[in-house]
């Protein structure tokens, strides 16, 4: 879960350095993997390297509400 927009740099690059890692291990043992990415940060990032991407959600960080979370 990463913003949709830059205002967290380090929280962004962080969440997706810990994401990444955990592909990686899980693909060493030989695990398939696919992402639900939450904000366009995470969205654009895994898109342009040409992970599996299921699902994606985006647009809604200014104002989340529960059900968005939900």
């Amino acid at each position: 879960m990463t913003a949709d927009r830059g205002l967290c740099g380090a929280y962004n690059t962080s969440v997706i350095r810990a994401a990444e890692a955990e592909i990686r291990d899980h693909a060493q043992l030989g695990h398939e993997y696919e992402l639900a990415v939450v904000g366009r940060k995470a969205e654009g990032y895994f898109r342009f390297r040409n992970y599996d991407i299921r699902e994606v959600h985006t647009g809604f960080s200014d104002n989340p509400s529960y059900e968005d979370a939900r």
